[in-house]
């Protein structure tokens, strides 16, 4: 199984990204975390492995809610 994790604020290209990765032999969308800002990401990678990033270049700081 591949462990992905996605860094993307755009929700339409997130599921663009899990579409096609669906596609990928040994891809299991259970497998697949998405966050989009870099203090969630910073906090998964450092107690998380995986074997697999896509990272968008301008994503925010902190999502604000």
């Amino acid at each position: 199984m591949i462990k992905t994790l996605i860094i993307d604020d755009d929700n339409d290209k997130v599921r663009k990204i899990t579409d096609v990765l669906g596609r990928v032999d040994g891809f299991d969308a259970q497998n697949l975390t998405y966050v989009g800002d870099i203090h969630s990401a910073k906090k998964l990678l450092k107690n998380h492995n995986y074997d697999l990033l896509i990272l968008d270049i301008a994503i925010p700081s902190r999502v604000d809610k």
